[in-house]
């Protein structure tokens, strides 16, 4: 073993023991810790933003060469948290994300030191003209921008072939339950960085599955918004009539304290985020936390059937996959053409090739008459299907297991929350996913709150549930088998 091998594996051994459980001299354990515990503990002097974002940085250092869900932190965040502090001992009212570190997804824009590169070495070192939307609002609350979650490259637009959960930069990110299990995308890096205690929440993003999908994977909760409820300027696109930016978190409680900050209009996203403002209570989403949410009972009404289900489903028959192609070309060249710096490196398309983007770069890139009938088609699926269903029958929300419906609230630019559920026999989580209508964010909460208080079921990861019989190590050509990793020799015998 190299001396910098055994430098990791003693760090990991020193997380597990003793920072796993780290205390403050006043007793405050921030393991597990919602945002809710956090500010209480702010308020109570028995833990400020400096010794929170240490506790996190610490934990990326130990854990994140094993599960790779962090691309880069944030050089200046201490400086942030000093500031925050220092903001609090002077008194005042401050929002619920004040001196919160949050990470976010590498395809999420910040005007900082830190890249924006989609995982991939081809956008290493390019300048974003400004901090996305959402970053913005969230800077604007006194959160703080812990640095950039790892993902499947390219938003999984590169390769069919590409594993979920992999990018050149970071390589293969691994779920914490199951090392073979997989994390899911695209926001892998956001759902494992937060379930494996190396932040409190995280941003990610979805066009179909990618908040959903991982949520459900990796035992955490996400919100996949109304589409224009949150802004999606700054974030590299794959296609605008699907993408939506949405929170991660331990609890439903934690994702809706984060999406109250990131709502709302956006002058560089004018037309999605004015669409949708009106879906936005007056006075925020936590008035809909509510334990007693369902305590009239609720009516639940099964054997029902979406009669075009079967087109929706098949991208090539809905629509998605072409709309995907020909709308890929031009917002990423968009985003491309607004970049004050782009310095292109090598990129390793060897690995797993890079046929989606090719046959992206060969449409058009024009919205003609063509193009605009399969957009038109998608809509007519969406209303003849789904939206037909839910008004038919007065239903506020679907239930589904994991994230198996995920293109069906895509495809029309409806909400998700995907809730922890259970765990297989080999210990791979599985989430729950309540759906509902554009705007039915407020329902959707109290229900899936609801569902969270009654069964309580997510369990943070055991690391000796990391040692499999087999399990998988990642190289430049791709996962390989693999029988013995120091790195996880030492996790096990740690515990």
């Amino acid at each position: 073993m190299s001396f910098y091998s055994y430098l990791v594996c003693l760090l990991l051994v020193l997380t597990i023991n003793i920072s796993g459980h780290i205390q403050n001299s006043h007793s405050f354990s921030i393991k597990e810790a919602t945002i809710q515990d956090i500010q209480q503990a702010f308020k109570d002097k028995t833990l400020t933003s400096r010794k929170l974002v240490e506790y996190y940085i610490q934990q990326i250092e130990a854990l994140n060469p094993l599960l790779k869900a962090v691309i880069e932190v944030n050089p200046d965040v201490l400086d942030q948290a000093d500031q925050a502090d220092k903001e609090r001992s002077k008194g005042g009212s401050f929002s619920g994300m004040h001196g919160i570190p949050i990470l976010l997804k590498d395809n999420i824009g910040t005007k900082d030191k830190l890249n924006t590169s989609c995982g991939s070495y081809a956008l290493v070192g390019s300048v974003v003209p400004r901090d996305a939307g959402v970053v913005a609002k969230l800077r604007k609350s006194g959160a703080l921008i812990m640095g950039k979650a790892s993902m499947t490259e390219w938003g999984a637009m590169r390769s069919s072939r590409l594993p979920s959960g992999w990018c050149a930069i970071t390589g293969q990110g691994r779920n914490p339950y199951y090392l073979i299990g997989n994390p899911c995308g695209s926001s892998s890096g956001s759902a494992i960085a937060v379930t494996g205690n190396l932040i409190i929440v995280s941003l990610g993003t979805e066009t179909d599955g990618s908040i959903l999908c991982p949520c459900s994977h990796n035992s955490v909760c996400g919100i996949k918004p109304t589409l224009g409820l949150c802004s999606r300027s700054g974030m590299i696109p794959i296609a605008p009539s699907l993408d939506t930016v949405g929170p991660i978190g331990k609890t439903v409680t934690d994702v809706v304290y984060v999406l109250d900050e990131i709502v709302g209009y956006d002058e560089f996203d004018s037309e999605a985020t004015n669409s949708s403002k009106h879906y936005i209570p007056k006075d925020g989403y936590k008035q809909f936390l509510k334990k007693d949410g369902l305590a009239a009972g609720a009516v639940i009404v099964d054997k029902l059937s979406i009669p075009n289900i079967n087109s929706v489903l098949n991208p090539a028959l809905s629509g998605e996959s072409q709309v995907e192609r020909f709308v890929l070309k031009s917002s990423l060249n968009a985003y491309i053409e607004g970049l004050v710096y782009i310095f292109s490196s090598e990129e390793k398309t060897p690995t797993y090739g890079q046929e989606m983007l090719v046959a992206a770069e060969r449409t058009s890139g024009k919205i003609g008459a063509a193009e605009i009938k399969v957009l038109e088609k998608m809509r007519k699926l969406d209303k003849d299907g789904f939206v037909t269903l839910m008004e038919k029958n007065n239903l506020d929300a679907i239930v589904t297991p994991a994230s198996q419906f995920s293109t069906v609230l895509a495809i029309g630019g409806h909400p998700g929350i995907s809730v922890p559920a259970g765990y297989h026999p080999n210990g791979l989580p599985i989430g729950i996913t309540f759906g509902g209508l554009r705007g039915s964010e407020p329902k959707l909460i109290e229900i899936s709150y609801t569902f969270e208080q009654l069964t309580l079921a997510r369990k943070p990861p055991f690391y000796q549930m990391l040692t499999k019989p087999q399990y998988t190590t990642t190289q430049e050509q791709g996962i390989t088998s693999s029988n013995s990793d120091p790195l996880i020799e030492m996790i096990t015998s740690s515990n």
